[in-house]
C-alpha cells in the first residue's frame, strides 16, 4: 500500500494505537522484541516497526502475537472510552507510560488471586472509577 495512499492515512491512527498497545504489553511482560518476535513468528525489525505503527499486521500475526501475550485478540482494537484514555496519556505522556509499565510487571507478579482482587478494588476505589 503506497504510503500517502488514502487508505494508508486513515489506517494511521489504528496502527499507532495498536502498535502502543503492543509496545506497551510486551515491555510490561518483560520481553524484548527480539524474544517477542521469535515467538511471534516475526522479524525483530517487523515487530519495531510494528510498534511504531509504521506497519500493518496481517491476521495470523495479529493472532500469534495475542497468543503470546496471552491477550484476546481484541486487545488490539478495543475502542472502549477506557482504552482511548490510556492511549491519549501513553501517547502523550512518556513517563505515564513507564509507571504503567512498572505497575503492569509488579500487578503479574502478584500471584495471590486474593491479593490481585483486593489490589484491583483499591484501585477502583482510589480511581472513583468502576472498571467492568
Amino acid at each position: 500500500m503506497a504510503v500517502n495512499s488514502p487508505l494508508h492515512r486513515d489506517s494511521l491512527p489504528l496502527l499507532r494505537r495498536m502498535g502502543l498497545r503492543l509496545r506497551l504489553l510486551r515491555r510490561a511482560l518483560g520481553l524484548t522484541q527480539t524474544e517477542l518476535a521469535k515467538r511471534a513468528r516475526l522479524t525483530p525489525r517487523r515487530l519495531s516497526m510494528c510498534e511504531q505503527g509504521d506497519r500493518h499486521l496481517n491476521a495470523g500475526e495479529i493472532y500469534h502475537l495475542a497468543l503470546h501475550l496471552d491477550v484476546p485478540v481484541s486487545y488490539f482494537f478495543d475502542d472502549s472510552p477506557l482504552h482511548d484514555e490510556v492511549d491519549v496519556l501513553l501517547d502523550e505522556n512518556p513517563a505515564f507510560q513507564r509507571e504503567a509499565e512498572q505497575l503492569i510487571r509488579a500487578f503479574n507478579s502478584v500471584r495471590s488471586p486474593h491479593v490481585r482482587r483486593e489490589l484491583q478494588a483499591l484501585v477502583r476505589s482510589a480511581a472513583g472509577v468502576d472498571l467492568n
